[in-house]
């Protein structure tokens, strides 16, 4: 019997922990890709999930309250938070905003109040609206999440960076590049005064200041940060396949682009660039 009793509370304690990584694991940072068209407008491709986030929600919530309770409104938003990743996986982005919306007012009504928690909704919530191509609603989302990112985490976190990315992409959709370029250029900043910045997160933000350049017709810097994008993105630890065709993408357009007249082959280029990843590949897992 006391057996029996231990695994029940076990369970319901494993119940509550998982809904509250659930509501914490969505990372809003956007990815975008080059479309291959007359205007080669760039459109968001994606978002990423992203364990930082995920690690420092989680630290909040226990070192507020040192228990794996949590309040029935706080469980019930997670839900919903999950719900809304599910719809924007299936980029049903108006039930993804429904489920994003649902969580924001249950946790408006919770005693415990997490900031950082909304900042990762207003951030969902923001993506879901910019790839319905609502930039203006999107833009105040993501300016909530930055305002409680800064004020909590600080102006040099990486977080903090995610939401300078997303804020990027959307003046870069407006066609206000310099502004684009600057939040872009902050963001990663912040990453390479980290220990350790070869990150996905940092890599996303490499491939979307890569199509910002290309649309400045900087098609050199374009080239250099898709290529740093691509580095880390076939990295053992970072194996995003569907990222790594994405930079492949953009980066075919960008050197067919420059080398166009001068019958060199991106496809032999880009096998020369594979072989010495592989190179770096067997080295790193060698060491390790």
């Amino acid at each position: 019997m006391a057996n029996i009793i231990c695994y029940k509370k076990f369970d319901k304690i494993f119940s509550v922990l998982f809904f509250l990584l659930a509501v914490t694991l969505w990372q809003g940072n956007g990815f975008w890709v080059i479309a291959d068209d007359k205007d080669n407008i760039a459109v968001p491709k994606g978002v990423i999930f992203n364990g930082v986030s995920g690690l420092t929600g989680i630290d909040e919530i226990v070192d507020d309250s040192n228990t794996a309770v949590a309040s029935k409104n706080f469980l019930t938003a997670a839900e919903h938070n999950y719900y809304g990743n599910e719809h924007y996986a299936k980029k049903e982005f108006d039930k993804a905003i429904e489920n994003y919306q649902k969580a924001i007012d249950l946790l408006a009504t919770d005693e415990n109040k997490k900031p950082l928690i909304n900042a990762t909704l207003y951030s969902n919530i923001g993506l879901a609206t910019m790839q319905l191509n609502n930039l203006a609603k999107a833009f105040e989302w993501h300016q909530k999440a930055l305002a409680i990112r800064e004020k909590e985490l600080g102006k040099n976190h990486p977080d903090t960076a995610n939401s300078y990315n997303n804020i990027g992409i959307i003046y870069s959709r407006q066609g206000d590049y310099d502004k684009a370029e600057k939040f872009y250029t902050d963001a990663l900043n912040i990453y390479t005064e980290l220990p350790y910045y070869q990150t996905p997160a940092f890599a996303d933000i490499c491939n979307n200041i890569g199509v910002l350049y290309y649309k400045q017709k900087k098609h050199i810097e374009a080239l250099e940060s898709l290529t740093q994008a691509y580095k880390i993105y076939t990295t053992p630890s970072h194996a995003w396949d569907f990222r790594l065709k994405t930079v492949q993408q953009n980066l075919k357009i960008v050197y067919n682009y420059l080398y166009k007249n001068s019958g060199r082959s991106f496809n032999s280029w880009s096998f020369e660039l594979q072989k010495q990843f592989e190179v770096n590949r067997k080295l790193l897992t060698r060491e390790y």
